[in-house]
């Protein structure tokens, strides 16, 4: 299922991760919004993620793993910020 693009998201400030499938995460807690940048470029929000699973995600060894495995399989709604990155 494609990801329905929601352009005029507001960016949230992210920090960069040490992973080979992303390349920052950041967090809004008043709006239980995880915001997700892949390497590619492109960034994701996910809505009504709990404080509790963004602290877990961010403890994890693997966060690209943890990321394919907790996030998607829990059923987060990814909404489309931007798109990848074009060279």
């Amino acid at each position: 299922m494609k990801a329905p693009f929601m352009p005029n998201r507001k960016l949230i400030r992210r920090e960069h991760v040490d992973s080979t499938a992303l390349r920052s995460v950041g967090y809004d807690a008043q709006r239980a919004v995880l915001q997700v940048e892949l390497l590619e470029g492109a960034i994701y929000d996910y809505l009504g993620v709990p404080a509790e699973e963004y602290a877990a995600f961010m403890k994890a060894g693997s966060k690209g793993r943890y990321y394919s495995r907790v996030f998607k399989p829990k059923g987060y709604q990814p909404y489309l910020v931007r798109e990848r990155a074009t060279a």
